[in-house]
């Protein structure tokens, strides 16, 4: 909330957080409807989470994640794999 008590802009990018009523999906999902180059930092990364993006992230033209501190098996696995096979730029 602002300083006038009144929740803020969903298009807001200040900061992401799970507030009741503005989830970090729907944050996100608002955000990126009018985004070619997505850059984002995370603790962790999940493919869940990922996933639940998808269709929201298909449009945009470029997309980087730096991951500090840990990613699931499954993300990792698939990275490698796309990594292996050149279907992911990974520059």
């Amino acid at each position: 909330m602002n300083s006038n008590n009144t929740t803020t802009d969903q298009t807001d990018l200040t900061f992401f957080t799970n507030e009741e009523g503005h989830t970090l999906l729907s944050r996100f999902k608002s955000t990126l409807k009018d985004t070619q180059l997505f850059d984002v930092l995370v603790g962790y990364f999940r493919a869940s989470g990922f996933h639940q993006l998808y269709d929201a992230l298909e449009p945009v033209d470029k997309i980087r994640i730096l991951v500090g501190l840990s990613v699931d098996r499954d993300s990792y696995e698939m990275m490698q794999f796309h990594q292996q096979n050149s279907t992911i730029d990974f520059e």
